[in-house]
């Protein structure tokens, strides 16, 4: 987490020089200019998304959960997720990431002997390779 933060103060920096910011403005203003109002817009405009979708219980970042958990499974590796998702860290990354069952039923049966999955045979010892 300490990485993001280090990201976000830098920008805060980069912000300060180009514009003036001061800590005390929000980092989304309202309109997209007053730093002194926070933006509200945003969260009408999703309401209004997710009643005409009729998707009234989905929550913002569940997409981005849902995105991380099926790059995951995917096989998509840890570096190019923290890449491609942004301002992620590891950690967050965990957070964000869930198992399913099917994927918990594929990684199980992959870890059964390929020789309970075939038909018995009158193969002796000696002739099985481990």
């Amino acid at each position: 987490m300490a990485d993001a933060r280090v990201k976000r103060r830098k920008r805060y920096e980069v912000a300060k020089e180009d514009t003036g910011a001061l800590p005390e403005h929000f980092v989304f203003p309202a309109g997209g200019k007053d730093p002194t109002r926070a933006m509200k817009d945003w969260r009408s405009a999703w309401r209004k998304i997710r009643k005409a979708a009729g998707l009234d219980g989905l929550r913002f970042h569940d997409g981005r959960h849902n995105a991380i958990t099926i790059a995951g499974e995917k096989g998509v590796a840890e570096q190019t997720m923290l890449a491609l998702f942004g301002d992620i860290d590891r950690e967050m990354l965990n957070h964000y990431s869930h198992t399913r069952r099917q994927a918990l039923r594929q990684a199980v049966a992959a870890l059964e002997p390929a020789f309970m999955n075939r038909p018995h045979s009158t193969t002796n010892e000696a002739e099985m390779v481990n």
